[in-house]
């Protein structure tokens, strides 16, 4: 598969950005909104990494960005799995 290397190198950096922010909480327990506002704050940072062509920084900034992509699709799974 074509990115299949940047799949897991994106997942790998998902998995340390949530072990190193740990500390501060559960992800999934912060309101949509709040989400999405940090998540657009991480898209930024990742812009800037890409400007700056700062590409190990701008993985991690991937990383990032999906925990917080990951935190939205986990509260829409546990919400699909509690309907009536």
């Amino acid at each position: 598969m074509k990115y299949e290397e940047t799949i897991n190198a994106i997942c790998n950096a998902s998995r340390l950005k949530m072990i190193i922010n740990s500390h501060k909480g559960d992800i999934e327990q912060i309101e949509a909104e709040e989400v999405v506002k940090l998540a657009k704050g991480e898209l930024d940072e990742l812009l800037t990494a890409f400007n700056e062509g700062n590409w190990e920084k701008a993985i991690t900034e991937c990383g990032d960005v999906m925990n917080f992509i990951i935190s939205l699709g986990y509260n829409a799974i546990e919400n699909y799995r509690r309907r009536k």
